[in-house]
Formats: structure tokens, C-alpha cells, sequence
């Protein structure tokens, strides 16, 4: 008889709000972006290290600041076209010290 005055056991698939029911799931952990981000620049530390601090500030400023390369040239005062050997190289000295 006590178990009839009890309410029924809760759902572990749905929670019920006065709002909505919506799915547990929902309500358990979240995608964290800034994991990947923190990921990414773990793995390519060593990488930046062996550049000279004009790479890592061009490097910087066309893929973390999203600068184009005309406005990284302007930016640092040489021309677009060593812009895109400096960005080039830097990235083959990377990708080298990485593997």
C-alpha cells in the first residue's frame, strides 16, 4: 500500500521542467571549444619555438588574428608577395621540426 502513495520513479532518458521535458543527455556535459584550442597549441609549441619573433608575430597575425596578408605587409612594413614566403617557410620549419 505505501507504494501506491509514492510518485512514480523519475525518467533516466527525459526530465520533466514545468517548462518542457527534454532528454538527459542535454543536460550533461557541453562541447568545450577552448579544449581543442588549448589542444592545438600544445601540439604546436615546439614548432613556434624555432621561429624568430617576426615568423611567430606574422604566423600569429594571419591565423589567430585572421589578418590577410596584404594587411599583415602593411602591418609590419615589407611587401605582401614576402608576406607569403616568410608565412611559406615558416610553416615548412614547422611542419620539419613537428614530424
Amino acid at each position: 500500500m505505501e507504494s501506491s502513495r509514492r510518485s512514480p520513479p523519475a525518467s533516466l532518458i527525459f526530465v520533466s521542467t514545468s517548462v518542457r521535458d527534454f532528454p538527459l543527455a542535454e543536460t550533461i556535459g557541453t562541447e568545450e571549444h577552448e579544449y581543442e584550442l588549448s589542444e592545438d597549441r600544445a601540439v604546436l609549441e615546439p614548432g613556434f619555438r624555432v621561429l624568430d619573433d617576426r615568423e611567430r608575430t606574422i604566423l600569429h597575425l594571419r591565423f589567430f588574428e585572421g589578418l590577410t596578408q596584404s594587411q599583415i605587409a602593411q602591418q609590419i612594413g615589407i611587401s605582401q608577395m614576402h608576406v607569403s614566403r616568410l608565412i611559406r617557410r615558416s610553416l615548412d620549419t614547422m611542419r620539419d621540426t613537428l614530424e
